[in-house]
């Protein structure tokens, strides 16, 4: 086998050792073959890709003949509409609602699009910080909305006896 050769073939089992590396046992294409313990290639040493059982993938060889994964072919157990790109533009699409699109458009301009199924989580050590001229909150109406004042009113024993928020779907980034 030459490093040229390249196998179809569909995932059956999918393992990853506690170091991260994430190998597969894969049915090949072609009559009784199937290869045991086969590495998922990383396009970056810092990326990383785990197959499902069922999915179709390419199977390339190294000069020595040690096999791995390079690419998908198809994902049959996952339908999902794959959203029109722009050239220049690249998507990971999860399914019909999970997705993180990076899209340029005429101008030549870049949009980051992050949506997901559940929930969506920004973590940082330090400070998650917006650079831009303003943050809209959404579409969920006033619940979306961000509280911005709040107002009282007491009675004449000091008690509180009504409370009035000032809310807002868009705010400026400071």
């Amino acid at each position: 086998m030459n490093s040229k050769d390249k196998r179809a073939g569909r995932v059956v089992a999918v393992n990853q050792t506690n170091n991260g590396m994430v190998t597969c046992s894969v049915q090949l294409s072609h009559a009784g073959g199937q290869e045991e313990n086969v590495p998922v290639g990383k396009p970056h040493a810092k990326v990383m890709w785990k197959p499902e059982p069922g999915w179709t993938v390419v199977v390339d060889y190294m000069e020595d003949g040690t096999p791995f994964i390079t690419d998908v072919l198809s994902v049959p157990s996952k339908t999902f509409d794959a959203p029109q790109l722009a050239e220049g533009s690249m998507t990971f699409q999860f399914d019909d609602e999970t997705a993180i699109t990076v899209d340029k458009d005429s101008s030549g301009n870049y949009t980051v699009d992050i949506s997901a199924s559940g929930k969506v989580s920004v973590s940082s050590a330090e400070a998650v910080e917006v650079d831009g001229g303003s943050i809209t909150l959404g579409t969920g109406g006033n619940d979306a909305a961000l509280v911005t004042d709040v107002s009282t009113t007491t009675d004449g024993e000091g008690k509180v006896t009504d409370i009035s928020l000032t809310k807002t779907s868009t705010t400026s980034a400071e």
